[in-house]
């Protein structure tokens, strides 16, 4: 198998950046099922001041299988999240989708109305290097 990808970040001011993902793939498999191709594409964009950040991303992929097998053609995910400051060292955070759960855990967690809502003393979503 093999992979091929490339990366493109532009930052917005001091307010933003955005940023794109893109890969081809052949996935060789032990058996001809088994073996596909595929192609990635995705976007995310940062904002965010001294007191709120946020996010939004995209992601697609595209499969094409060599013989008849059970993988999905096409596939995708989307992800959200927003944070604001609630003062000097306590953020508060809330998104949706996989991403937002994959990012840096925050000190506490609290689901409220089917919402998860972390507590961190730092921002996680910020778009400015620390």
């Amino acid at each position: 198998g093999g992979r091929a990808w490339f990366s493109y970040a532009r930052g917005i001011g001091t307010w933003g950046q955005l940023l794109s993902y893109g890969a081809g793939d052949y996935v060789r498999g032990r058996t001809r099922d088994s073996t596909y191709s595929a192609a990635t594409v995705g976007a995310k964009a940062l904002i965010g001041s001294q007191r709120i950040n946020g996010f939004y991303q995209n992601a697609w992929q595209w499969r094409s299988a060599r013989a008849t097998s059970p993988i999905d053609e096409s596939v995708g995910q989307w992800s959200a999240g927003l944070e604001f400051s609630a003062r000097e060292g306590i953020w508060i955070s809330t998104g949706f989708g996989g991403a937002y759960a994959e990012a840096e855990a925050p000190d506490r967690v609290v689901v409220f109305a089917n919402l998860r809502w972390g507590v961190a003393s730092s921002a996680r979503l910020s778009p400015r290097v620390p």
